[in-house]
């Protein structure tokens, strides 16, 4: 478990991660079998639908520091990061949406 917390220290300082996010993401990743930056983000945390600003800021991170627990290449760092980037883009036009049906 210390190992565990070492590491999430590490990387949150190497990807720019709050801690409590890099440990989540690492528990999510060895406990809970998340494979992709958008399962961790949505599944895991529900930052994305919950606190999107802040999953914003995070996202980069976030892949960077799942690319290096899972060994992925640039191209698959890539695709995964432009996976959660369609997600973060449908969750901002189905806020605008709810904004001008419930205003």
């Amino acid at each position: 478990m210390l190992a565990g917390i070492q590491r999430a220290r590490e990387a949150s300082a190497r990807h720019n991660l709050p801690l409590g996010l890099a440990l989540e993401v690492l528990y999510g990743v060895e406990a809970e079998m998340a494979v992709t930056p958008a399962d961790v983000l949505i599944r895991r945390t529900g930052m994305l639908l919950f606190d999107r600003p802040r999953c914003e800021k995070v996202a980069e991170g976030v892949v960077r520091w799942m690319g290096e627990l899972f060994g992925w290449s640039p191209q698959e760092a890539d695709r995964y990061h432009q996976e959660l980037e369609a997600e973060l883009a449908h969750a901002r036009r189905a806020g605008r949406t709810n904004r001008v049906s419930n205003g």
